[in-house]
């Protein structure tokens, strides 16, 4: 399940409005470098306040809510990253095949 699945565009949105510019989920430094970058200009991703300009006032939104994510402001699980299923999966893979390595010793005569 995708993350944009797990919540609706009025939540987005709303998240949006916090500061996570990028939309993917967390307010952290790539939010800030987006509007830094975009300072003064018509950007309308990084327009948090809506005025039609990216300010400072902009930067102070997101600023104030750095480090949020939207799994904890919902409430909600956060599903784990891929890597981590990866590791998990192998580190299973290992473990069955050990077992099954041990069960199979053969006995020393």
């Amino acid at each position: 399940m995708s993350v944009a699945k797990l919540f609706t565009s009025s939540q987005w949105y709303e998240f949006w409005r916090l500061g996570d510019v990028n939309l993917d989920g967390k307010i952290d430094h790539n939010d800030l470098d987006i509007i830094e970058r975009h300072m003064g200009s018509f950007f309308p991703a990084a327009d948090i306040d809506e005025d039609n300009v990216v300010s400072s006032a902009d930067l102070q939104i997101a600023s104030s809510n750095y480090g949020l994510d939207i799994w904890s402001y919902y409430g909600v699980w956060k599903p784990p990253d891929l890597w981590v299923w990866i590791v998990g999966g192998l580190a299973a893979v290992g473990f069955v095949a050990a077992i099954g390595w041990i069960i199979r010793k053969p006995k020393a005569p």
